[in-house]
């Protein structure tokens, strides 16, 4: 979506009190209207551009399924992603190191390269991934020259953490990479039961 067009097929405006609380209750309401919402990659987008640079005191609500605490952990693992490639860079000699990176030779981060193979249905909040598949037909994720665990980079994008034990899809539909939940929160929310895709 272009602009503000995105806000217009927003699920959440009748619900407005519970994305401005900041009470733990809200914010669990918030997220799982979140979830159901079409435009919610959209949201999480702007609420990203929205508040870069912003500390955590001054972000406030769900936004994107994601609340204030999970958007910064976002933004410093995309900060760091960031510093960790100029860093690479300048120990390759690929980049002065008295100015910003050549746009040349910038590569995008981890996250970056999921978010570009997963597509967002247009109900339900889905992100169905459409990269590559590997030879037993299950998603797959080369970067940097390694393969990486492709529903852990995804909880680690759209949680801002790092998961614990298995992560497993709890919607159902194939190969979506939004629904997922890690063993912490599968142990807290029982009905979060998971199939894997």
């Amino acid at each position: 979506m272009v602009g503000g067009d995105w806000r217009a097929r927003a699920i959440c405006p009748p619900h407005a009190a519970l994305f401005g609380s900041e009470r733990a209750e809200d914010y669990k309401a918030a997220t799982a209207i979140c979830l159901r919402c079409p435009v919610r990659e959209a949201c999480l987008v702007a609420a990203m551009d929205e508040e870069d640079g912003t500390g955590l005191v001054r972000r406030a609500g769900v936004r994107g399924a994601l609340t204030p605490t999970q958007r910064h952990a976002l933004h410093r693992a995309d900060q760091r992603a960031a510093a960790r490639a100029r860093l690479a860079e300048e120990k390759a000699g690929l980049s002065d190191v008295s100015g910003p990176p050549s746009p040349a030779v910038e590569r995008p981060d981890l996250a970056t390269a999921w978010r570009r193979s997963v597509r967002q249905t247009r109900h339900g909040g889905h992100l169905v991934w459409t990269g590559p598949l590997d030879k037993s037909r299950r998603p797959a994720l080369r970067h940097g020259g390694q393969r990486h665990p492709v529903l852990t980079v995804a909880f680690r994008t759209l949680h801002g953490r790092e998961p614990h034990g298995t992560v497993r899809t709890t919607c159902g539909v194939y190969r979506c990479m939004a629904h997922l939940a890690d063993a912490v929160m599968r142990a807290e929310d029982p009905s979060l039961v998971g199939a894997s895709s």
